[in-house]
Parts: structure tokens; sequence; C-alpha cells
């Protein structure tokens, strides 16, 4: 049997979740998803002791034309680099110029389920 991902939970705002004075925690699909969010908020050169950690979205993606197989890659790997991620069985980006909002959605295979999710970067 694999390891159940468990994290402490986040807030829509991205603060850490209280309930009763407790930090909540949460683990399996619902750890998981947060882990990709936070994995796909996270910039190329943030983590100061690992300057290639992240997504190089001002490298690659947050440029005038991005190249459309890299992007793929790039979420792709990240997607798969996210612990509990076995596989990605879908994977689409739209990108709105007017709003400077990226969509990703996909849909991954853990050790678990099937998760499907979308996230607005």
């Amino acid at each position: 049997m694999a390891d159940t991902v468990r994290d402490i939970a986040l807030g829509t705002d991205g603060d850490l979740s209280i309930s009763a004075g407790d930090i909540v925690l949460i683990s399996g699909a619902e750890a998981i998803v947060q882990a990709i969010r936070i994995r796909l908020q996270f910039f190329k050169g943030e983590w100061f002791i690992d300057l290639n950690a992240g997504i190089p979205w001002f490298q690659d993606v947050l440029v005038k034309n991005p190249d459309v197989n890299l992007l793929y890659s790039i979420f792709r790997k990240a997607l798969l680099e996210t612990p509990g991620v076995l596989a990605v069985n879908a994977l689409s980006l739209s990108l709105d110029r007017g709003t400077r909002t990226l969509t990703v959605s996909y849909r991954v295979s853990t050790d678990t389920d099937e998760l499907t999710s979308t996230e607005v970067l």
C-alpha cells in the first residue's frame, strides 16, 4: 500500500486553515490537489535553496509568444513531480491575454484514485 499524502490545509487565500483554534490537516486526494496547486504557483528561482525548482514563469510562460509544446512539457513535468501523482491522463492549457490568466485543467492518476481539477493562475 502506498503512503498517503498528508499536508496542512491552506485556505483559498493561501493562509493556514484554522478550525476551532487548531490547524486543519488534509490527506489523500485533497492533499494531492493542494500540492499540485502549490507546485503550479511556484516560480522558478523563488526558493533560495534550489533556484532551479519551480515553474519558469518569467523565462518561458509569461513571454510574448510562448512555445505551446514547451508549456505542455513544463506543466506535465510539474504534475508528474507532485508526490502522489503516478500519471498525467489529460492536460489542457488556456491562456487569456485579456485577463492575463492561464487556466490549467488536468486529470491525473494517483496511488488511490483519478483526480480532475482546474487551476486559474
